[in-house]
């Protein structure tokens, strides 16, 4: 076999294990980013506005440490009006959370005593 023969061999190997590779390393980054979608948060905060049309209720939370968030006040989507019964604006709450992209998604909400 001639060097020119080698080279384009090896080039050929080295294209099929480099897109390979590749291939794993997108798999897993997004394997990864859906592990994080999928986690469950907890916090607690302040109930400041319940919108049961828009389906949001505004909670001026404290540090989420799980997240790396400072205190904040943000908007959490829930999914069904009976998730937030009995809770008014002004309550004290712990509640739970999933965070997908740009949505939180309530999970659980309840009032402290």
């Amino acid at each position: 076999m001639n060097i020119v023969s080698k080279a384009v061999l090896f080039s050929l190997f080295s294209a099929v294990a480099f897109s390979a590779t590749a291939s794993e390393m997108s798999t897993m980054h997004a394997a990864a980013q859906t592990a994080q979608q999928e986690q469950i948060v907890q916090a607690t905060g302040e109930v400041k506005l319940i919108d049961p049309d828009a389906k949001k209720i505004t909670i001026a939370h404290g540090p989420v440490a799980a997240l790396n968030w400072p205190a904040m006040t943000m908007r959490f989507t829930f999914t069904q009006a009976s998730q937030i019964q009995g809770i008014t604006a002004g309550d004290q709450v712990e509640f739970t959370f999933i965070q997908q992209g740009n949505i939180s998604l309530l999970q659980d909400i309840r009032r402290q005593d």
